[in-house]
């Protein structure tokens, strides 16, 4: 969009003085909602993000924050768009009726859906009633979902919002999508990079190896010349 001072405001996706460069979008989503932040999402609707309330700890060994919905209007959760050619799974935790939670009495289920044109029409991938003990899932992504761009959306169409708060609420965490990078096989600070079959990991300086796990040796091939001990 054209701000009043001639300048352009651009796009998610795009950047330049007149967004016309594409920017590289990452490959790799996970978010444990250790913090509330939403660099990695475009919109959250319906909810907000705690540590102390919510329906349960959803995911086994997850002790941190999540996105608890439970308010009237849409429920919905959107990522950012991300590059997933070379990304293989969407990995996500739902929970309701327990911790603070009442009952759950939702008229649907919550669904998740992607979009390979920026929102503009949505594909179903998958959809899930919450559990009380917190259900995990793990979906294969098919070709369409398997783009230079693609965003995910959690939605809930129709939920019942009585007169108690948190009557039908449910909690979002744990989620994980991309492909041989969401292991984390590089170390030592290194960035992990996708590609159709593995991944490669982009050493930080000092570091080598397949996984950047070994120091470089600045004496190999024993540069010290006149007997000089290295």
């Amino acid at each position: 969009a054209c701000q009043t001072d001639g300048s352009c405001s651009c796009d998610v996706g795009f950047s330049g003085s007149d967004c016309s460069q594409v920017s590289a979008r990452p490959d790799t989503l996970i978010d444990d909602f250790n913090s509330s932040s939403l660099s990695k999402w475009l919109n959250m609707q319906g909810g907000y993000y705690t540590k102390t309330t919510g329906c349960s700890i959803t995911a086994s060994g997850q002790s941190g924050g999540r996105w608890h919905f439970s308010q009237t209007g849409r429920r919905q959760a959107t990522t950012i768009d991300l590059d997933t050619r070379y990304a293989s799974t969407v990995r996500f935790s739902l929970a309701s009726g327990s911790g603070n939670c009442q009952t759950y009495r939702s008229y649907s289920d919550v669904f998740l859906v992607y979009s390979n044109n920026a929102g503009l029409t949505w594909n179903r991938l998958t959809s899930r009633s919450p559990s009380s003990s917190g259900m995990v899932t793990v979906s294969s992504l098919p070709s369409s979902a398997r783009q230079a761009s693609v965003r995910f959306r959690w939605w809930q169409p129709d939920h019942f919002y009585g007169s108690t708060v948190n009557y039908d609420g449910w909690d979002l965490d744990s989620i994980q999508i991309g492909g041989a990078c969401l292991s984390s096989p590089c170390q030592n600070g290194a960035t992990c990079v996708q590609s159709s079959s593995s991944f490669k990991c982009q050493c930080l300086s000092g570091w080598t190896g397949s996984t950047c796990s070994s120091k470089v040796n600045g004496c190999t091939g024993s540069p010290c010349k006149n007997g000089a001990t290295c």
